[in-house]
């Protein structure tokens, strides 16, 4: 069986509208090399000037009817199985008011990590091996498989690598 396939069987894969991105519930996490594909250029521009001199992003998190843009620092996004969750700041998109900062995350001391990062970005991405992304979420998936209680623990760091190495799996750095 093909890799996409047994992906696709454990209910992984790319969001199906524009081909790349990961979506849940009614949002949609793309790396920020194809947020203008999803989102309206005129939007994204002026979202992006609102964005603070020191502040860099690599993950763009947008709201299925576009109402919400969150723009996401991962500093380890290309070189992290499991990347972190850093500095966020969200931006409400309003007809009346335009576009407004809603708020500002800063790094959690036990911060949250995402999973299946090659659903960010599309096979031709060369910031990391998108195959060997897509060989680890089949390998731990395939052990995890459908447990609602570990599902909603291992989006936090010290359960991850709590979990990753009760599983003899190897870490979050490829050690």
């Amino acid at each position: 069986m093909s890799l996409e396939r047994e992906l696709s069987r454990l209910g992984l894969r790319r969001d199906s509208r524009i081909g790349v991105g990961k979506r849940v519930g009614g949002n949609l996490w793309l790396h920020k090399s194809y947020a203008s594909e999803f989102i309206p250029q005129d939007l994204l521009m002026n979202a992006e000037s609102k964005l603070p001199n020191w502040f860099s992003y690599d993950v763009v998190r947008v709201s299925r009817d576009q109402s919400e843009i969150c723009f996401i620092c991962s500093p380890d996004f290309d070189s992290s199985n499991e990347p972190m969750v850093s500095d966020s700041l969200l931006f409400k998109v309003d007809e009346v008011e335009g576009l407004t900062l809603k708020s500002h995350t800063k790094p959690q001391k036990d911060p949250l990590i995402y999973h299946h990062k090659w659903m960010f970005v599309r096979d031709d991405y060369r910031g990391f091996s998108v195959s060997d992304s897509k060989k680890r979420s089949l390998n731990w998936k395939t052990l995890l498989g459908v447990n609602r209680s570990l599902s909603s623990k291992i989006g936090r760091l010290s359960f991850w690598d709590s979990w990753l190495a009760e599983n003899c799996l190897n870490g979050r750095l490829g050690s």
